[in-house]
C-alpha cells in the first residue's frame, strides 16, 4: 500500500514541478514583453498560481518523507531549499528539511555536503573554494573504502586534479586489485595524465582478469585512440561489440573516432545507435546532438523537416540531461533561432536564470541585442534591449572585474548610444579603453592610447598586437609590416604568424602573405586555419576552384567557422554565384557579427549590381561605428557612381573626423569641392 501511495506522491511531485517550471517560463515571457495583447497572461495571476504550486509541492514532500522517503530525489529537495528557503533567508527551514531527508538517506554523501553548506554563515554566498572543501569533507566520511575512493577520485577528476585522483585510486587498487570500477577509473586517470606505462599495465591486468569485460580490448582500444591509431582501435571495439552487441560506450568511441577520420555520416550512425541503447547517458546524448547540429552547418547540406525535428529534439534531450553544458545551450539556441527566434530567446532566458556562469548572461545579451536590430516594432526593440541590458547587468554583478564582461557590456552601451557611460567604465584603464575605441572605429584615439602604452613598454605583446590591428584598419602598410614583425620577434607563436598572414591578405599583400604561408604550411601541414589562409591566398591569385575546395574541406571539419563561410562567399562571388555568395556570407555573419563580413557582403552586392543594397550595408556599419577605413572608400566610389553629392559631402565630413591623422581624406574632400567650384570649402 505504501509503495503505491509513495509512487503516486512521487508522480504528483514531478507533475507539480513541471507546472512550476512552466509558470516560471510564462513569467519570464511577461518580463521580456514577448506576450502581448489577447495572449498576455496576468502577472499577478501567474504569481498566485506559482505560489500555490510551490506550497502544494512542499506539502507533497512533507508527506513523502513520512510515506516513502527513499523515492525522494535530492535534486528536488535542493531545488526547494535553494529557491524557496535560502533565497528568502529561511535558512533554518532549509536545514530542517535537509536533516529530515538525511534521516532516511544517511549515506548520501552529496546530501551531507549540502547540509554542511547550509551550516555556513551565509549559505547563499559560499565561495567556490569553500564549496570544494565542504564537498571533500563529506566524501571523506563515506565509510566503505571502495565507495569512498570512487567518489573522491571522481570529484578530483572532475576538477582536473588527476594526481590526487591517481594517488587515491592506486591505494584502493592495492587493497582490491580486481575491483573493476577502481581499475577503470585508474585507467582513465592514466590516459588523462599521459601515463602510458600505467595504462599498458592496466590493459595487461584487464586481459588477465577480464576487468573491462572485453578481455582487455576495450582498454586497449582507448589507448590506441590516445596514440592516434584509429583503425586499430576500431578493430578492437568491433571485437568488444561481438561480445556485447549492446555496448553504447563502445559505439560512442567509434563515433568519436569517425569524427576524427572525417567519416561524419558513420559517426552520426554510431552515436544514434549508442543513444538508442542508452538514452539517459548525458555524454552519449551530447555527442549525437552536437553531431546533428554540426551537420546542419556544413556546406551543401539541405535538411528535411524530419532532420530539423530530430536535431531539435536531440539537442533538447541532451540539454535536459546536462543542463549545465554551455556548448549544448549555444547549439540549441543557435539552431532553434534559425526557425523560431522567439522560442530560442525564451529558452535562453530560462537557461540563464538558473546559472551563475557569466557566459550564459553574455550569450543572452548578445542574442537579444542582435534580435533588436530586426525587431518588428519599436516596442519590441525596446523590450529586447531591456533583456540584453538585464543580462549584462547580471554578468557584471557576478564578475564585476571580468574584462570580457566589461568589454561586451561597453559594446552594448556603445551600440545603444550611451558612449559616455561606456567610456566612464574604462576610466584609468588604458588597456581596455583602446579596445573600446577600436571597436568604435575611433582608430586615432585608440592609436594615441596604444602609442603611450608602447612608449612605456615597447615589448608588451598586447600593445604591439593592438598597433598591428590599427595599422591594418587604417591601411598603414608600413606600420602593419613593422609592428607584425615586432610581434613575432617578441612572441613567435603559430597564432601570431597566422594573424600576420591574415592581415597581409586583408590588406592586399598577397605575394608577401603567400611566401610566409608557404613556410608556415611546411612546418604545420595540418593546421586548419592555415588551410583557410591557403584558400584565401589562392583566391587572391585567381585559383578559384582550388580555393573553394580548400574552404569546403575546412568547413567539413569546422562547420561553425565564420571566416570559412565568409571566404566561401567571396570565392562564390568571384565565380559569379551571387545568390550562393550572399547565403554564405550571411551565414558567416550569423556565427560572428564581424564588420569584415559585412564589407564582403557589400562587395557581393556591388558585383551583382545591387548598389542600393551595398550602400545600405556600408551605411549600417558607419551608424554602428564598426566601419573600417575601406568602407569609407567603397561608399565614396558608390556615391560618385550614383551622383549622390549630398551624401558624399556628409561622408567626407565624417571621414575627416574619424581619420583626422590621415591627410588623404582632406585631400579627397578638397578635390571634390574644387570640382564643385566651392573654393571656400
Amino acid at each position: 500500500k505504501h509503495l503505491d501511495e509513495g509512487n503516486t506522491i512521487a508522480f504528483r511531485i514531478s507533475l507539480v514541478s513541471r507546472r512550476i517550471g512552466l509558470l516560471n517560463r510564462d513569467l519570464n515571457e511577461q518580463e521580456s514583453g514577448r506576450e502581448a495583447g489577447a495572449d498576455a497572461k496576468d502577472p499577478l495571476t501567474l504569481k498566485d498560481k506559482l505560489s500555490a504550486h510551490r506550497k502544494e509541492r512542499l506539502e507533497l514532500i512533507e508527506k513523502q518523507l513520512e510515506v516513502k522517503p527513499e523515492l525522494l530525489r535530492l535534486s528536488t529537495v535542493r531545488n526547494i531549499c535553494d529557491n524557496e528557503y535560502v533565497s528568502d533567508g529561511k535558512i533554518e527551514e532549509a536545514r530542517d528539511l535537509m536533516s529530515r531527508f538525511l534521516a532516511h538517506s544517511p549515506d548520501n554523501a552529496n546530501a551531507k555536503a549540502y547540509k554542511l553548506l547550509l551550516m555556513e554563515p551565509d549559505p547563499a554566498n559560499v565561495p567556490t573554494e569553500r564549496k570544494t572543501e565542504i564537498k571533500e569533507m563529506a566524501l571523506k566520511e563515506i565509510p566503505d573504502q571502495i565507495s569512498r575512493a570512487v567518489s573522491l577520485a571522481a570529484h578530483y577528476q572532475s576538477s582536473g586534479q588527476f594526481d590526487e585522483a591517481m594517488a587515491i585510486l592506486k591505494k584502493a587498487r592495492a587493497s582490491s586489485p580486481n575491483d573493476k570500477q577502481i581499475t577503470e577509473m585508474l585507467f582513465n586517470s592514466a590516459l588523462a595524465k599521459d601515463d602510458l606505462d600505467l595504462a599498458d599495465e592496466l590493459i595487461q591486468a584487464a586481459r588477465s582478469e577480464n576487468l573491462d569485460d572485453c578481455n582487455g580490448d576495450y582498454f586497449a582500444a582507448r589507448l590506441d585512440i590516445a596514440n592516434e591509431e584509429h583503425e586499430r582501435a576500431i578493430e578492437k571495439l568491433d571485437r568488444c561489440l561481438e561480445i556485447h552487441p549492446i555496448f553504447p560506450y563502445a559505439m560512442l568511441l567509434k563515433s568519436k573516432i569517425n569524427v576524427t577520420l572525417e567519416n561524419y555520416d558513420e559517426a552520426i550512425a554510431n552515436a544514434k545507435k549508442a543513444s538508442i541503447t542508452n538514452p539517459l547517458e548525458p555524454t552519449i546524448a551530447k555527442q549525437y546532438a552536437i553531431l546533428l547540429y554540426d551537420r546542419s552547418l556544413r556546406p551543401n547540406v539541405s535538411l528535411s523537416d524530419k532532420d530539423i525535428l530530430e536535431t531539435q529534439r536531440s539537442l533538447g534531450r541532451a540539454y535536459t540531461l546536462a543542463p549545465d553544458n554551455l556548448l549544448l545551450v549555444k547549439a540549441y539556441t543557435n539552431f532553434t533561432h534559425n526557425h523560431d527566434p522567439e522560442k530560442a530567446l525564451s529558452f535562453l532566458q530560462q537557461a540563464q536564470s538558473n546559472q551563475s556562469d557569466v557566459n550564459y548572461s553574455l550569450l543572452l545579451g548578445s542574442i537579444a541585442m542582435e534580435d533588436s536590430k530586426t525587431a518588428g516594432s519599436e516596442q519590441r526593440k525596446a523590450e529586447l534591449l531591456a533583456i540584453a541590458d538585464s543580462a549584462y547587468q547580471k554578468a557584471i554583478k557576478l564578475e564585476p572585474d571580468n574584462a570580457k564582461v566589461l568589454n561586451e557590456y561597453s559594446e552594448f552601451l556603445r551600440l545603444t548610444g550611451r558612449k559616455e557611460q561606456a567610456e566612464a567604465m574604462f576610466k584609468g584603464n588604458d588597456e581596455s579603453l583602446w579596445r573600446y575605441h577600436y571597436r568604435d572605429g575611433q582608430y586615432v584615439k585608440a592609436k594615441e592610447i596604444l602609442q603611450k602604452l608602447y612608449d612605456n613598454n615597447p615589448e608588451d605583446v598586447a600593445t604591439i598586437r593592438g598597433l598591428t590591428l590599427i595599422a591594418q584598419k587604417t591601411q598603414d602598410i608600413d606600420g602593419l609590416k613593422n609592428y607584425s614583425e615586432q610581434l613575432l620577434k617578441i612572441e613567435s607563436t603559430s597564432d601570431n604568424e597566422l594573424l600576420q598572414i591574415q592581415l597581409y591578405l586583408e590588406s592586399g599583400l598577397a605575394k608577401e602573405a603567400g611566401l610566409k604561408l608557404a613556410g608556415f604550411r611546411k612546418r604545420n601541414p595540418e593546421d586548419s586555419k592555415a588551410i583557410l589562409m591557403e584558400a584565401w591566398s589562392n583566391m587572391s591569385m585567381g585559383n578559384l576552384q582550388k580555393s573553394l575546395d580548400l574552404v569546403n574541406r575546412n568547413l567539413e571539419i569546422k562547420p561553425d567557422n565564420a571566416l570559412g563561410w565568409r571566404l566561401r562567399g567571396q570565392v562564390n562571388s568571384l565565380l559569379g554565384n551571387f545568390s550562393q555568395s550572399e547565403e554564405d556570407i550571411n551565414k558567416s555573419i550569423s556565427i560572428s557579427n564581424d564588420p569584415t563580413a559585412h564589407i564582403a557582403l557589400a562587395r557581393v552586392y556591388i558585383r551583382a549590381d545591387k548598389k542600393t543594397e551595398a550602400m545600405d550595408k556600408l551605411n549600417s556599419l558607419l551608424r554602428d561605428g564598426q566601419a573600417p577605413a575601406n568602407a569609407y572608400g567603397m561608399l565614396e566610389r558608390l556615391y560618385h557612381q550614383t551622383g549622390n553629392k549630398i551624401r558624399l559631402k556628409a561622408l567626407y565630413s565624417k571621414a575627416i573626423k574619424q581619420f583626422s591623422a590621415n591627410g588623404q581624406w582632406y585631400l579627397k574632400a578638397g578635390r571634390f569641392y574644387l570640382g564643385e567650384q566651392k573654393y571656400d570649402q
